[in-house]
């Protein structure tokens, strides 16, 4: 037994090095910023602190509790709970849940993140020893390229966007083997798993795939017409089961989301473009820090992909037909990130609010397999197109810094220029038949992998952190409360608030049955009902911020937990106190349901 866990170790040590790789040094950075148990910093920052750790522990809650998956009381007024579960919470990873006590959920969230992180490194590899036929150290350099990309450390946040990133590259290759030896269910099963887990980053996986299916029948010259018509016909058919599968999450969800926001969305009039070309190839170079609300789009994987993409251009060995339509594609997605009418189509016929370049892990995608096939074909290459590659991209960095077009740290300059000059370096010496040049390849792919670490511990400590402490500060409190409340209601109808906000979904963290509510699939009524009445409300959250004693009747707001004891807060009046935290009571409720005369 040990003897067969030896071998496979051994036999694949490379994809376990690009799990393990990423997932160590995902730890090691937030580990260096204090994360728990090392400190009192967890690494739920932005949307995560506010909406996503608080969905987690109300699926927790409903898991453990047989409660049902499709409603919840528990925030918003009510809401459609399977809404939010399509967009946030379908990972299997999240079972993971049900083994964690609730003053862990968000190390249950870091954990759940960390394993995905890994996960993206291995995919990668695996996609590229499948797709290339080439098995390495190369693979695990490159996979630990698209797990620690600007895209995955920006978002690093948005923990329900990495199962696709994760899936993307097996979908990717599902429609290779699909196209050149008719075999579907590879693509079929992990479009399925993409759908099903997120929808939202599904559907710019499932527009992709269309356009790299045509650039697959493009390239593949073996098939015959009758060969190519039915394999664009199994690509159809296996699109259309993937979206059958996903159909559980797709059609509820959509129905939500006509009551949302979003449904209000409209083709844009007039053509806009973000940003110039300066900024937009400028955010490929080392330590640019990455996106994680507004700004330029994410597009760093790797300082080696400058040289190397002009490397696959110009070898020997990859056909012309090829390298044009990869090329055509990359060009088209960089244009398509950075023009108005492509992006709203891209970002599912909705313009996002923040968090721009939504499918730019696509774009790092094409980078890194273009890049891997001119690493794959280094020896076919002009010793030439190193050099001039370098000098082009430094005195493209050089004007870009002299000139003011872009705006970047003065560290960022130095290091990539630096990196151009190593690489350039490396790769005269390994392009062309040289011989004894092992060590400097084991010397390329190291520096290759320091550097992808090095960008992922930086780009994660430019996210930040949060104090950990005060987000668990009032849970036992606001829980023996809340029992009190449980036990005198016993079966009846009541709503419970909170007086003071740590965040936005608070009641759903603590399982009140309350308004407040931050989430994409917030109901559009509610959300003007509560501007109406006075309450904050913005976009796709409104909370219970602006409460006056008529509002409070009107909602049957009828529990208040706060900070302050005093004999009354409004028409509350104090009921009890745990561990500083105070209850009160409404005795001017009108219930969950009253009439009034025409008057």
């Amino acid at each position: 037994m040990r003897k067969n866990i030896k071998r496979w170790a051994a036999e694949n040590r490379f994809y376990i090095l690009a799990f393990l790789i990423p997932f160590v040094t995902a730890v090691a950075a937030f580990i260096g910023q204090g994360m728990w148990p090392f400190g009192d910093r967890g690494i739920s920052i932005i949307d995560s602190y506010h909406q996503y750790v608080p969905f987690f522990s109300e699926l927790q809650y409903k898991w453990r509790h047989f409660d049902s998956l499709f409603y919840s009381w528990n925030g918003g007024l009510g809401m459609n709970f399977w809404a939010v579960i399509a967009y946030y919470l379908a990972s299997p990873l999240n079972l993971l849940l049900l083994i964690f006590p609730k003053s862990l959920v968000m190390e249950c969230f870091s954990l759940i993140y960390f394993i995905k992180i890994g996960l993206a490194g291995l995919s990668f590899a695996w996609f590229l020893r499948k797709r290339f036929n080439n098995y390495g150290l190369s693979v695990t350099v490159f996979g630990c390229c698209y797990a620690l990309s600007s895209f995955v450390i920006g978002y690093a946040w948005n923990i329900m966007w990495l199962d696709c990133i994760v899936l993307f590259p097996i979908v990717m290759l599902g429609i290779h083997r699909l196209m050149h030896e008719g075999r579907g269910w590879l693509y079929g099963a992990s479009l399925a798993l993409c759908i099903f887990t997120n929808y939202y980053i599904a559907i710019m996986i499932c527009i992709f795939s269309c356009l790299y299916l045509l650039a697959e029948l493009i390239c593949e010259r073996n098939a015959g017409i009758k060969a190519r018509i039915r394999r664009i016909f199994g690509f159809a058919g296996y699109s259309l089961m993937a979206g059958a599968f996903g159909a559980v999450m797709l059609i509820p969800t959509a129905y939500a989301l006509m009551s949302s926001q979003s449904a209000s969305s409209s083709f844009p009039t007039t053509l806009k473009f973000y940003h110039h070309i300066f900024e937009l190839l400028c955010q490929q170079f080392m330590a640019v820090e990455p996106t994680c609300l507004d700004g330029n789009f994410n597009l760093y994987c790797g300082a080696a992909m400058l040289l190397l993409i002009p490397m696959y251009l110009f070898n020997r060995k990859t056909a012309l037909r090829e390298k044009l339509i990869n090329m055509a594609l990359t060009v088209f997605l960089l244009v398509s990130l950075n023009t108005n009418y492509l992006a709203y189509i891209w970002h599912g016929f909705h313009f996002p609010n923040g968090l721009p370049g939504r499918f730019s892990f696509i774009y790092i995608f094409m980078l890194l397999i273009m890049g891997y096939e001119g690493y794959r074909h280094r020896k076919d290459c002009p010793k030439w197109t190193a050099v001039v590659s370098a000098a082009g991209w430094l005195v493209f960095l050089v004007y870009s810094w002299r000139s003011d077009q872009v705006e970047l740290e003065i560290y960022t300059w130095v290091i990539t220029a630096a990196l151009l000059v190593v690489y350039g370096g490396v790769f005269v010496v390994l392009s062309g038949r040289a011989k004894r040049r092992r060590m400097v390849e084991i010397g390329l792919l190291a520096v290759m992998l320091i550097e992808a670490c090095g960008y992922g511990i930086f780009g994660l400590c430019m996210n930040g952190t949060v104090n950990r402490k005060d987000y668990y500060s009032d849970q036992a409190a606001v829980s023996t409360l809340k029992a009190q409340v449980d036990e005198r209601e016993k079966d009846n109808f009541y709503r419970m608030e909170l007086e003071e906000r740590r965040g936005r979904d608070d009641v759903t963290w603590h399982h009140l049955p309350g308004m407040s509510l931050f989430s994409s699939t917030a109901n559009a009524g509610v959300d003007h009902l509560a501007k109406r009445l006075g309450f904050y409300a913005v976009t796709n959250k409104y909370s219970y911020q602006g409460a006056t004693p008529e509002t409070d009747a009107f909602l049957n707001i009828e529990y208040l937990i706060s900070k302050q004891k005093q004999d009354s807060i409004r028409t509350f009046e104090w009921l009890s106190e745990a561990d500083g935290r105070n209850l009160y009571q409404n005795h001017c409720g009108l219930g969950l349901g009253f009439m009034v005369s025409d008057n």
